[in-house]
Protein backbone atom coordinates (compact mmCIF):
# COMPACT_ATOMS: atom_id res chain seq x y z
CA UNK A 1 0.00 0.00 0.00
CA UNK A 2 3.02 2.36 0.84
CA UNK A 3 4.18 1.86 -2.58
CA UNK A 4 1.04 2.90 -4.27
CA UNK A 5 0.58 5.30 -2.19
CA UNK A 6 3.96 7.35 -2.87
CA UNK A 7 3.51 6.25 -6.73
CA UNK A 8 0.56 8.79 -6.98
CA UNK A 9 1.62 10.99 -4.65
CA UNK A 10 5.25 11.40 -6.91
CA UNK A 11 3.29 11.40 -10.05
CA UNK A 12 1.11 14.20 -9.14
CA UNK A 13 4.29 16.26 -7.95
CA UNK A 14 3.08 16.23 -4.24
CA UNK A 15 0.31 18.63 -5.08
CA UNK A 16 -2.29 16.73 -3.61
CA UNK A 17 -3.36 15.40 0.48
CA UNK A 18 -4.42 12.12 1.55
CA UNK A 19 -8.10 12.88 -0.01
CA UNK A 20 -7.40 13.47 -3.82
CA UNK A 21 -4.49 10.77 -3.45
CA UNK A 22 -7.45 8.08 -2.20
CA UNK A 23 -9.39 9.41 -4.81
CA UNK A 24 -6.46 9.01 -7.63
CA UNK A 25 -5.83 5.65 -6.31
CA UNK A 26 -9.69 4.57 -7.32
CA UNK A 27 -9.39 6.19 -10.73
CA UNK A 28 -5.72 4.83 -11.73
CA UNK A 29 -5.33 1.42 -9.92
CA UNK A 30 -8.61 0.51 -9.16
CA UNK A 31 -8.00 0.50 -5.65
CA UNK A 32 -9.78 1.76 -3.00
CA UNK A 33 -8.73 2.59 1.09
CA UNK A 34 -10.41 4.25 3.20
CA UNK A 35 -9.17 7.82 3.80
CA UNK A 36 -8.24 7.45 7.19
CA UNK A 37 -5.65 4.76 5.98
CA UNK A 38 -4.68 6.85 3.41
CA UNK A 39 -3.80 10.07 5.94
CA UNK A 40 -2.09 7.51 8.59
CA UNK A 41 0.21 5.96 6.09
CA UNK A 42 1.08 9.32 4.21
CA UNK A 43 2.17 10.48 7.93
CA UNK A 44 4.35 7.17 8.35
CA UNK A 45 6.06 8.18 5.31
CA UNK A 46 6.00 11.83 6.25
CA UNK A 47 4.45 12.58 3.00
CA UNK A 48 2.61 16.08 2.90
CA UNK A 49 1.04 17.98 0.79
CA UNK A 50 2.10 21.31 -1.03
CA UNK A 51 -0.30 24.11 0.23
CA UNK A 52 -1.15 26.58 -2.89
CA UNK A 53 -1.73 30.03 -1.58
CA UNK A 54 -3.60 32.51 -3.94
CA UNK A 55 -1.23 35.43 -4.37
CA UNK A 56 -2.53 38.83 -3.66
CA UNK A 57 -0.60 41.72 -5.10
CA UNK A 58 -0.30 44.61 -1.96
CA UNK A 59 1.22 47.39 -4.39
CA UNK A 60 -0.78 50.42 -4.62
CA UNK A 61 -2.07 52.14 -8.19
CA UNK A 62 -0.38 55.17 -9.01
CA UNK A 63 -2.90 55.68 -11.43
CA UNK A 64 -5.42 56.69 -8.80
CA UNK A 65 -8.46 54.02 -10.84
CA UNK A 66 -9.30 53.05 -7.39
CA UNK A 67 -11.29 56.50 -6.27
CA UNK A 68 -14.62 56.15 -7.16
CA UNK A 69 -16.25 58.99 -9.03
CA UNK A 70 -18.51 61.45 -6.70
CA UNK A 71 -22.23 60.45 -8.25
CA UNK A 72 -24.08 61.81 -5.43
CA UNK A 73 -22.31 64.77 -5.44
CA UNK A 74 -22.61 65.21 -1.75
CA UNK A 75 -20.04 67.57 0.03
CA UNK A 76 -17.77 65.26 2.49
CA UNK A 77 -15.31 67.31 5.10
CA UNK A 78 -13.33 65.94 7.43
CA UNK A 79 -13.03 66.99 11.19
CA UNK A 80 -10.44 66.74 13.23
CA UNK A 81 -11.43 66.17 16.68
CA UNK A 82 -9.30 66.30 19.45
CA UNK A 83 -5.38 65.76 20.34
CA UNK A 84 -4.62 62.59 21.57
CA UNK A 85 -2.72 59.98 21.41
CA UNK A 86 -3.91 59.64 17.91
CA UNK A 87 -5.84 61.47 15.34
CA UNK A 88 -9.22 61.12 15.01
CA UNK A 89 -11.18 62.28 12.12
CA UNK A 90 -15.13 63.31 11.88
CA UNK A 91 -16.46 63.30 8.44
CA UNK A 92 -19.48 64.63 7.77
CA UNK A 93 -21.99 64.77 5.26
CA UNK A 94 -24.02 67.79 6.02
CA UNK A 95 -25.05 70.17 8.36
CA UNK A 96 -25.82 67.56 11.32
CA UNK A 97 -22.30 66.76 11.00
CA UNK A 98 -21.34 70.30 11.61
CA UNK A 99 -23.16 70.43 15.15
CA UNK A 100 -22.04 66.87 16.07
CA UNK A 101 -18.12 67.91 15.97
CA UNK A 102 -19.09 71.14 17.36
CA UNK A 103 -21.01 69.65 20.45
CA UNK A 104 -17.71 66.70 20.79
CA UNK A 105 -15.34 69.76 20.20
CA UNK A 106 -16.88 71.38 23.71
CA UNK A 107 -17.08 67.98 25.72
CA UNK A 108 -13.25 67.30 24.65
CA UNK A 109 -12.21 70.79 25.55
CA UNK A 110 -14.39 70.52 28.61
CA UNK A 111 -12.62 67.27 29.98
CA UNK A 112 -9.30 68.10 28.80
CA UNK A 113 -9.01 71.55 31.25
Amino acid sequence: MKDLINVVYKKYDSKYGYRQIQIFLLQDYEVWINHKKVLRLMQDMRLRSRILRKYRSHSVSSTGGRVAENVLQREIVAYHIGSGDGEKYYFSTGLHGIFRVAMLQSVLAFFSS
